[in-house]
């Protein structure tokens, strides 16, 4: 079976540049020299936590398999495979430091499957229909190949909320690492749902509206813009779910009611985090000098204000609507969801702040009275909290509520066994929870998604790294979900990228490794694994440098590290020019006391460890010495 099915996505996988609208100039894109490289793509040592980077190094050699037979579901859609849009979308950031190329090629091919269900202006807020909601959404999955776009394909057509955005962040990042930022003005096709009222049993076939893949990243927010002013929350709504997609019925218009999924007004916070994360990162790439060449014409400030605008809007409706404090010893964070309704179906008032039943609130307002946290929501939120763009306005003590959350984190979320819990109380699989959560309630109590799940447990360790002075914490708390750190208890033979823990204490396999389906933890964990060394590209901004580095050392590191990859800069006339990247840290001297830290690129001595232009080096070599005097 595995062997067919591998044998069925390569030879789907080999036609998509072929099948894909502009698939000539696209393959020019195809990394030079890819099959054989002597620098590693991706290697990490770490002397004094070597079973910690040889687990990393492990990690790395899933990534081409995910990518390339994992992903692919093995339904035959057209003429390809079944291939997940929120899947996709993050298997191709490690992807991309391996293959470009063909990660370009994807994102041209994924962001052809915009969903286009009217040609009417949508202005009807506060009573769109499904139909207009849809418009600029994208289906949970596509096909990989797709020859005759008269013929309608029934494929996974339920427009999972978050599932855009995860092509966006990956258009982005290929922007930043490559320097490539022609892919915005490639032309893309679009599709029409047969049935737009009934996405879970409709088609999608072609729609004769072609654009640019800039005017699918305008689009795509204007749709998101439209969900916010239709919900009295002026947050993101749920739709049919998002990333933890057994949430699916916060998104009714009926309670319980499966039949009226993505006709209510209910939001998700984690949703709107996401959301606001990835129209800043727009903003960032799209407002440098490589994006501001390649489109000549557009008016580009005007839109961005208008991105701008929305995101810093979005956050404060954040804070305002689910940011729960109560003083004291509280444990403050962010609610998860937000039904429209309350849960015996009545409307709430909704001008004087109330809202309906929840899922993550520790003021008992969920829909089983328990008070518990959501560890998404608290990650998300963090990293939305923590970011200051000068057009955003500043939430007003937003570092003390970052020291709250991260309080709470740490007290409600981790257990030395686990890790960090997903939910800090686990939902019961009866049909309460599956009339108002969703799917949640056919998964036993305390596993997978409903309780601890490793993948959520990254984002936070993800979005952590990125406040100072919290590397320690992200190491400890990041161990128990690494099988090198964990002791027999484990019970058996565990893979990361692949298992979660039973983790209701009240089952008897509490702490025991089990499969649950592979996991886009891989694709964070490498992310996390670059954080620590620091290394960051900018090759799309003249202004900044190239590559910088910003070690995030935990102290178990003793200082110590050898990160290596490579970078593929866009060439003029086509393809990547591969530059051997490698960052050494070390340490001499035993004192306590650190000096400033001595820094060489390519055997120089610097005042600072970045490159501010990659022309005319083959190579590059970061080395930081922290001197202890």
């Amino acid at each position: 079976m595995l062997k067919a099915a591998r044998k069925a996505f390569r030879k789907a996988a080999e036609e998509v540049i072929r099948t894909t609208p502009g698939a000539r100039e696209t393959a020019g894109h195809a990394a030079v020299g890819s099959g054989k490289r002597d620098a590693p793509v991706f290697e990490l040592r770490l002397p004094a936590q070597r079973a910690v980077s040889e687990y990393a190094n492990s990690v790395w050699t899933g990534v081409s398999e995910l990518y390339e037979t994992c992903r692919g579901h093995g339904a035959k859609l057209a003429n390809g495979i079944e291939l997940g849009t929120r899947d996709r979308g993050q298997d191709m950031w490690p992807k991309m430091k391996e293959d470009p190329g063909t990660v370009r090629a994807d994102l041209v091919h994924a962001l052809g499957f915009m969903y286009c269900t009217t040609d009417k202006p949508i202005e009807n807020f506060g009573a769109l229909t499904l139909r207009e909601k849809l418009h600029g959404m994208f289906p949970r999955q596509y096909p990989s190949r797709w020859d005759d776009r008269g013929e309608a394909v029934f494929n996974d057509n339920r427009p999972y909320a978050d599932s855009p955005l995860w092509l966006l962040n990956s258009l982005m990042m290929y922007i930043r690492e490559t320097g490539d930022a022609g892919i915005l003005n490639e032309e893309v096709t679009t599709v029409w749902l047969t049935d737009p009222e009934q996405p879970e049993t409709s088609g999608i076939i072609g729609n004769k509206r072609r654009q640019r893949v800039i005017d699918a990243v305008f689009e795509v927010f204007e749709s998101y813009q439209r969900h916010v002013k239709d919900t009295p929350y002026h947050l993101a709504q749920i739709l049919y779910g998002d990333w933890c997609d057994p949430v699916d019925m916060f998104g009714t218009s009926v309670v319980g009611d499966t039949r009226t999924r993505g006709r209510g007004k209910g939001v998700q916070i984690r949703l709107s985090a996401h959301l606001f994360h990835t129209m800043v990162e727009a903003v960032d790439t799209l407002g440098a000098s490589a994006a501001r060449s390649a489109l000549t014409g557009l008016d580009i400030d005007r839109r961005l204000t208008e991105i701008g605008k929305f995101a810093s809007e979005l956050r404060e409706q954040m804070v305002k609507v689910a940011w729960e404090d109560n003083g004291g010893a509280f444990p403050a964070g962010f609610i998860s969801a937000i039904h429209e309704m309350r849960k015996d179906g009545s409307t709430p008032d909704y001008g004087k702040g109330e809202i309906g039943y929840t899922l993550g609130s520790m003021r008992g307002l969920d829909f089983d009275g328990v008070k518990r946290r959501d560890l998404a929501v608290q990650a998300w939120g963090l990293q939305a909290l923590a970011t200051d763009r000068p057009y955003l306005k500043p939430i007003a003590g937003s570092d003390e509520m970052v020291r709250k959350l991260l309080s709470a984190v740490d007290k409600l979320h981790y257990d030395k066994k686990l890790g960090l819990v997903m939910y800090t109380v686990p939902m019961a699989n009866n049909r309460e929870v599956e009339a108002l959560v969703g799917r949640m309630g056919i998964v036993p109590s305390g596993c997978a998604e409903n309780g601890e799940y490793h993948h959520c447990q990254v984002f936070m360790h993800c979005f952590r790294m990125n406040v100072a002075g919290e590397a320690d914490k992200v190491w400890q708390q990041m161990s128990p979900i690494l099988s090198v750190t964990r002791d027999e208890t484990i019970g058996g033979p565990f893979e990361s990228p692949s298992n979660s823990y039973a983790s209701d204490k009240a089952d008897p396999h509490f702490g025991k490794g089990m499969y649950f389906g592979l996991s886009g933890q891989v694709d964070w964990l490498v992310e996390v694994f670059q954080k620590v060394a620091g290394v960051e590209l900018a090759l799309h901004d003249d202004a900044r440098p190239d590559v910088s580095v910003r070690p995030r050392l935990p102290a178990a590191l003793a200082e110590q590290l050898v990160f290596r990859r490579v970078i593929h800069q866009v060439q003029d006339g086509g393809g990547y020019r591969q530059i051997p990247l490698t960052v050494e840290i070390g340490r001499i001297g035993k004192g306590r006391n650190i000096k400033e830290p001595m820094i060489k690129v390519n055997g120089k001595v610097v005042s600072a460890a970045e490159v501010k232009k990659l022309e005319g080096l083959d190579s590059v070599k970061i080395e930081i010495t922290y001197v202890h005097g």
